[in-house]
């Protein structure tokens, strides 16, 4: 938790409010986005264990909305995970 600087009457630090609230929205999902990035090299070391156990080089998933992904293992890259569009999606409206 981060520590409180001692005001003194006549130096407070002037604020806005709607700017405080939309500020403290997006440093929560900075916050909870770094935390996130943490548990990503685990995960990925833990699909390429799985991916070698069953002797998979390629792999194809859906997620719950149908988006496609495929998983590829190779002996230069290790693994890598890519999101495959349709053809003539757009990026409208999608977040990765």
């Amino acid at each position: 938790m981060a520590k409180k600087q001692l005001s003194i009457v006549g130096t407070e630090r002037e604020t806005i409010e709607e700017i405080e609230e939309v500020a403290a929205k997006y440093v929560a999902i900075l916050y909870e986005r770094m935390e996130l990035q943490k548990q990503e090299p685990g995960l990925l070391a833990q699909l390429e264990e799985r991916m070698k156990a069953h002797k998979q080089s390629k792999y194809v998933y859906f997620d719950e909305d149908e988006n496609r992904f495929e998983i590829t293992l190779s002996r230069k890259t290790k693994l890598a995970v890519k999101r495959v569009r349709p053809q003539g999606a757009t990026d409208e409206g999608d977040d990765e």
